[in-house]
């Protein structure tokens, strides 16, 4: 679900920017993710460096349908 909210930014001078974010919503019995998604999501996490063993040990076993 899109919601826009506003986002207050902080940095060298805080301001505050109009968005739009995306909030979950839960669901009984999701469903599995794809294969290609899955490996999408392994790509960002090696191309932004997330530990290796977050890859191995959590992303790599997430079951695909």
């Amino acid at each position: 679900m899109l919601e826009p909210c506003t986002v207050v930014l902080d940095g060298d001078e805080e301001r505050s920017v109009k968005a739009e974010v995306y909030f979950a919503v839960p669901t009984e019995n999701p469903g599995l993710p794809s294969r290609d998604y899955r490996d999408q999501i392994l790509r960002g996490a090696r191309e932004w460096g997330l530990p290796q063993d977050y890859i191995e040990q959590d992303l790599e076993t997430i079951e695909t349908q």
